[in-house]
């Protein structure tokens, strides 16, 4: 069941970055109207994550990769980050809110265990626990991993990564962003 919310929230979410691009007959939400330019100095879009980012088993997860991204519009009261895996169901990598509007980039390490900026709240990704759990797909195919960076235009009150959390997301956005990465065992 939760992988199935997961998924719903996910296509939310994917519809609403794609302002609309759908399959014949279906009707995204309205996305927000602005986009962040989000970054990385070691990460490069479509290309593979270096390992220290990813996982060697389902106890050591990598740690998070720098992140940077624009500011937000006028009225961001905070900012949100999910990491996801379409290949994998949609699975949460990571989710963080709570990041204030004055920030605009996370370190390297930052998660698990490093230091995210104050009031910032990590909730539990699809491995079970709280932070950053990196890309560790079984041997074979390259999946995908989307970093997306959200501006939140008022508090999105989060408890777990959901489907009910990313559509409280897109309508809560003022701008949303992203960065995909891929990784292959």
């Amino acid at each position: 069941m939760r992988s199935e919310l997961t998924r719903v929230g996910f296509v939310l979410l994917s519809l609403s970055a794609l302002g609309g691009c759908g399959r014949r007959g279906t009707t995204a939400p309205p996305g927000p109207p602005t986009t962040l330019k989000v970054s990385s100095p070691t990460l490069q879009e479509g290309r593979p994550i270096p390992a220290a980012y990813a996982c060697t088993d389902q106890d050591h997860l990598g740690k998070s990769p720098p992140l940077a991204w624009t500011k937000g519009p006028e009225g961001t009261v905070g900012y949100a980050v999910s990491m996801i895996d379409p290949d994998a169901s949609n699975f949460v990598h990571w989710f963080v809110t709570g990041i204030p509007p004055n920030v605009t980039e996370l370190p390297e390490g930052a998660s698990p265990g490093g230091v995210l900026p104050s009031g910032a709240l990590e909730l539990p990704n699809d491995f079970d626990k709280k932070g950053y759990g990196g890309p560790c797909p079984p041997p074979g195919r390259t999946h995908h991993y989307i970093l997306q960076v959200w501006a939140l235009k008022r508090d999105v009150p989060a408890r777990k990564a959901d489907a009910e959390l990313f559509q409280a997301l897109v309508k809560g956005s003022a701008a949303t962003g992203s960065l995909t990465v891929t990784f292959q065992r």
